[in-house]
């Protein structure tokens, strides 16, 4: 049922889970582009309208991932102290959980769709759009929030491949459908921006119904016989004291994002466009890291249920090293391709020239960007996810914003992108340092999920 990582080659395991969690990111990656492509053939206000959703779905997908997160924290703990019936109660209620969590956010986006949007700056014929794509996308979400939080009660067994590959099938099932029901091919209706949505909604019901099965027939992780309230709401009461807290972390950087993209606004539209596709660049050189930092989480809570911090250390270590490399490498790849980079995204003279400048400036600080990361899940995986939220809300709104505005003040966006990379870098010391006390805390004496902070 479970894979065992509190033994072996530390090494080999983490390279084995990251090339499982690789598969998804670029699966997840290639899932957001496939809609974006085919809206963008509707037209501008088809595209406009979805641009609108991007940052209220992306807020609720944000804080659905961090109960997920929360959820393979206190499971591979118990994995790790082969405690398998605790495994199975908290994976059986959490999928009572997540399915009433999507139905409330379900009912609440229905009920607020109109006046969110439309706060958000959407108008006319525009909101509608946004409002015919949005109610699909909440009728869905009961089923559709599933695979955030069983996907992550899968890779916290140790198996990273199958998410991955479940989520490949997914992006093939979205790719087929949406030109189907975007455009009315064959006996389809055309149904536009609604099609999208819907082609979205049923893999997402598709994705949800292949990673129960497999948690339920093949893992054998689920147990339906017996339910009894308190033992139900006692195990929602240990993935909400993790998950609420990651999940507000989580939903930090699209708020810091926002906030940075209002000040930057400022310097006109040509600085706006460069930091969002800088912002894009980043994403997809850091994959390595983001896949590497996703399976330290549950790494750490097996081998800190086995009470082998000793492996922990050793992972973080190892996983810092990458980082740093592979940051230093990218770091490298931005000086000398940037010119080549940045002209994929604009022939406008002005902004070509801010993304290099971005690229050379926000590269020095790549090596720091994901050891951070490193730092964080490492934090949570020893259940203390109160300790990291703070950690990231000191980085995205304590340093982050009044950086940018004095550097944007003192040297314009020049002094933007300096201020979003010193502050990566000054981060990572903190992040580093917390990570170190919280591992030989956490040795030198058990703390119960009550206790942490």
């Amino acid at each position: 049922m479970k894979k065992n990582i509190t033994e072996g080659s530390i090494p080999k395991i983490l390279l084995d889970m990251a090339l499982g969690m690789l598969i998804g990111h670029i699966a997840m990656t290639a899932f957001n582009l496939t809609d974006t492509y085919f809206v963008s053939k509707l037209g501008t206000l088809e595209l406009a309208a979805m641009s609108y959703t991007f940052p209220v779905v992306m807020l609720v997908n944000h804080f659905l991932f961090g109960i997920g997160l929360g959820t393979s924290a206190v499971i591979s703990r118990a994995i790790g102290q082969k405690n398998f019936p605790e495994v199975k109660r908290i994976s059986t209620d959490s999928l009572f959980l997540i399915i009433c969590l999507g139905t409330f956010f379900g009912i609440a986006g229905l009920l607020t769709i109109r006046p969110i949007f439309s706060a958000l700056g959407a108008k006319g014929e525009t909101l509608e759009l946004v409002l015919r794509y949005m109610r699909i996308c909440c009728y869905g979400m009961p089923v559709g929030a599933v695979p955030a939080v069983i996907d992550n009660e899968i890779r916290a067994t140790g198996d990273t491949k199958t998410p991955g590959l479940i989520m490949v099938t997914v992006v093939v099932i979205n790719v087929i459908l949406d030109p189907l029901f975007i455009f009315g091919i064959g006996f389809f209706p055309r149904m536009g921006i609604e099609g999208a949505a819907l082609a979205t909604m049923i893999a997402k019901i598709a994705s949800a119904a292949l990673v129960v099965s497999f948690m339920h027939f093949r893992m054998k992780m689920f147990d339906f016989s017996t339910f009894k309230l308190p033992v139900t709401l006692g195990s929602w009461r240990k993935v909400l004291w993790l998950g609420i807290p990651t999940s507000l972390s989580l939903m930090l950087m699209p708020i810091s994002n926002a906030i940075v993209t209002r000040i930057t606004a400022g310097y006109g539209d040509e600085a706006v466009a460069s930091l969002g596709a800088g912002i894009k660049i980043d994403s997809l050189l850091l994959v390595g890291v983001f896949s590497l930092s996703s399976v330290l989480l549950p790494f750490t809570g097996q081998n800190y249920g086995a009470a082998r911090i000793d492996r922990v250390k050793k992972a973080l270590k190892i996983s810092e090293m990458f980082s740093l490399c592979w940051g230093a490498f990218m770091m490298l790849v931005f000086i000398i391709f940037r010119r080549n980079i940045a002209s994929m995204f604009t022939e406008d003279p002005v902004v070509l020239k801010y993304i290099m400048e971005y690229m050379l400036i926000i590269g020095l600080s790549f090596p720091a960007i994901g050891a951070s990361i490193m730092c964080v899940n490492v934090i949570n995986g020893l259940h203390k996810p109160i300790r990291s939220t703070m950690l990231n809300f000191m980085r995205t709104i304590v340093m982050l914003i009044p950086a940018v505005w004095l550097g944007g003040k003192i040297a314009d966006v020049t002094g933007i992108f300096a201020a979003i990379s010193t502050t990566s870098i000054t981060a990572f010391f903190i992040y580093h340092a917390t990570a170190k006390i919280t591992m030989e805390n956490s040795g030198s004496r058990d703390h119960g999920i009550s206790g942490s902070r």
